[in-house]
């Protein structure tokens, strides 16, 4: 099971907050099958131990990617066409679902 981009939204809160890191081995504990999840914990680890900007950058930078990616894929957005769902209670929207 993936972790949800709730939770991928709390870690980077706890970057804010300062709480990134037991927020990170909680959830990588959690979600030990989440390979996503664990590269972006990796580019964590390698801020920790070097402590530069950029690195920190870069880890933060893969999680808002990963958060993202994943809030997109649960809003169904990729299913639904833009025009469609901006039409979703039109009846020209169901007749052409009936049609298909």
């Amino acid at each position: 099971m993936n972790a949800s981009f709730h939770v991928l939204a709390e870690i980077l809160e706890g970057f804010e907050s300062g709480t990134e890191k037991a927020l990170y081995e909680k959830y990588v504990r959690r979600y030990e099958q989440d390979a996503e999840l664990k590269r972006a914990a990796e580019a964590y680890k390698n801020y920790l131990a070097d402590q530069t900007a950029e690195k920190r950058n870069a880890a933060r930078k893969i999680l808002e990617s990963l958060h993202n990616e994943r809030k997109f894929e649960s809003s169904g957005s990729g299913q639904i066409s833009m025009s469609d769902r901006r039409n979703l209670d039109s009846k020209k929207f169901y007749q052409h679902e009936e049609q298909q």
